[in-house]
């Protein structure tokens, strides 16, 4: 596979002590957080730091496989000032974040960030790197791995039940917009995964609903269909269950 390279330089806009950052004359890229998979609604951090210097350079610039330049995605200058989102002066800690547009422009597949932090008055400089996929179009929908109902439900002896619908997405449970139930009248209504109306434990992936059952409806087999959405709109596949209401 064809491998695109990126070296990046970031804009600031924010910062926040790290702990433990070493007290050394040059700058420092510290952390990178970056998803194993970019797509359009994600961001890469960048933690750098720098013990006596308050303007750092940052620069972005992606390039092939055989070293052309295909962009110039960023430059700028870092203010460890306190304005303009940095949060404290003179601390020594920055926090730059990459919008995934700046990536999105270029072609899906594998690329290495490298991140190149400058010191604007001695020129001394820092990098470091991670490899990252590229996903513009986020092929990677939630799935629905279980659906916990009774298989029979009498109104005579209870007013409500419990459904329970298990979910997972490649990109994370915070990638996850909604879970719903369909009824045999198309009707759709959401679970929730908040801690309240049944659902045990907040978003732990888990999403829950209280159905009633009084008034009773009539007897006989009902079957729902159960959905997964992310944020972007990708769905799981439709998982039905099939509940039967009974009387005495």
């Amino acid at each position: 596979m064809r491998k695109t390279w990126i070296i990046i330089t970031i804009a600031i806009l924010a910062c926040s002590p790290e702990s433990g950052s070493p007290p050394n004359e040059s700058p420092l890229v510290t952390r990178i957080l970056a998803p194993a998979v970019v797509g359009l609604t994600d961001t890469v951090k960048i933690y750098t730091y720098d013990a006596d210097e308050s303007t750092l350079q940052i620069e972005a610039k992606i390039f092939d496989g055989d070293g052309q330049v295909l962009s110039d995605v960023w430059k700028t200058n870092l203010h460890d000032d306190g304005l303009a989102g940095d949060v404290k002066a003179n601390d020594g800690n920055y926090i730059g974040v990459i919008k995934s547009q700046a990536l999105l422009d270029h072609n899906s597949g594998f690329f290495e960030l490298q991140v190149i932090v400058t010191e604007a008055k001695s020129g001394a400089t820092d990098k470091q790197s991670v490899f990252i996929e590229q996903n513009p179009n986020r092929t990677h929908p939630p799935e629905v791995i279980l659906v916990t109902a009774p298989d029979t439900v009498n109104p005579s002896l209870v007013s409500e039940f419990l459904i329970t619908v298990t979910v997972s997405d490649p990109d994370g449970l915070g990638d996850i917009a909604s879970v719903t139930r369909t009824t045999p009248s198309n009707l759709v209504l959401a679970l929730r995964d908040d801690g309240v109306n049944g659902d045990a434990t907040a978003h732990d992936g888990v999403y829950s609903e209280r159905v009633s059952v009084n008034p009773s409806p009539p007897a006989g087999s009902y079957t729902f269909t159960f959905k997964a959405t992310d944020r972007i709109g990708l769905q799981s596949a439709a998982i039905p269950k099939t509940i039967v209401i009974i009387s005495n």
